[in-house]
């Protein structure tokens, strides 16, 4: 009976040395999840403030390309007001 409970208690002792190595792995496991959540979290911080100077640059792109179309509208108002005095002066000289 000796014997059992001897062959029994190994049997635990080896049990209780596997789980050991499982918690082991699991620590460095969960160490690595935390790590990568960190990373994780990093980037996302990275690509919102990107994505926020993205905006930026988009906004003052537009804003220039708005007024360097309202510049044009004007020059071309201009243009069709210089062209059309000539063409008055031409009529009046004829």
């Amino acid at each position: 009976m000796q014997e059992g409970f001897n062959g029994l208690n190994q049997q635990l002792q080896d049990v209780s040395q596997r789980l050991e190595k499982v918690e082991s792995k699991l620590d460095v496991a969960n160490g690595e999840i935390a790590s990568l959540r960190e990373d994780v979290t990093d980037m996302k911080k990275q690509l919102t403030a990107h994505r926020i100077e993205t905006d930026d640059n988009f906004t003052k792109i537009y804003a220039t390309v708005s007024d360097k179309e309202i510049a044009i509208e004007v020059l071309n108002k201009r243009v069709f007001g210089t062209e059309t005095k000539i063409a008055k002066l031409v009529k009046e000289k004829h």
